[in-house]
């Protein structure tokens, strides 16, 4: 199921972010615990910010976080922080169920355009089953950022 992220899952999510860090051209960066504690803290505090996770049985498999705002516009953007699946859950429920949850957080806030990148260096094989996932809830490929508009 996926739900909104609790203290109860800061350390678990860690861990995942510990191994997307891993997977990632972030690797070369040093990881700070510390700040990654406070980053999950901010995400749950902060009205205007969203971190969702897919929770089975007590175990994270994946999640995806942002945060939105009207920056100059009337009308909300949504940006897409962070999106990761466990890599032994990938290609299925998990993955299709986090981002139909997106789409349907984005029509329920209101927020009038969504944009997600794969920003993290993945890999070209990662980075084409994320288009082909975004894509299945609506999002465009705009020159490699992936586009949603709320109708």
């Amino acid at each position: 199921m996926v739900r909104n992220l609790t203290t109860d899952d800061v350390l678990p999510v860690i861990n995942l972010l510990l191994k997307f860090h891993q997977e990632s051209h972030q690797r070369i960066l040093t990881m700070d615990t510390d700040k990654l504690v406070d980053m999950l803290y901010n995400y749950i505090n902060t009205a205007e910010a969203f971190f969702k996770v897919y929770d089975c049985g007590g175990k994270i498999k994946g999640f995806f976080s942002g945060t939105w705002d009207s920056l100059y516009s009337v009308e909300k953007l949504g940006f897409l922080s962070f999106f990761y699946i466990d890599p032994c859950y990938r290609n299925g429920k998990v993955s299709l169920s986090l981002v139909k949850e997106l789409a349907l957080l984005q029509d329920e806030k209101d927020i009038k355009i969504m944009y997600a990148t794969s920003t993290a260096g993945m890999g070209k094989v990662n980075q084409n089953s994320f288009t082909r996932l975004f894509k299945r809830v609506g999002f465009i490929d705009d020159y490699g950022c992936l586009t949603r508009i709320k109708k």
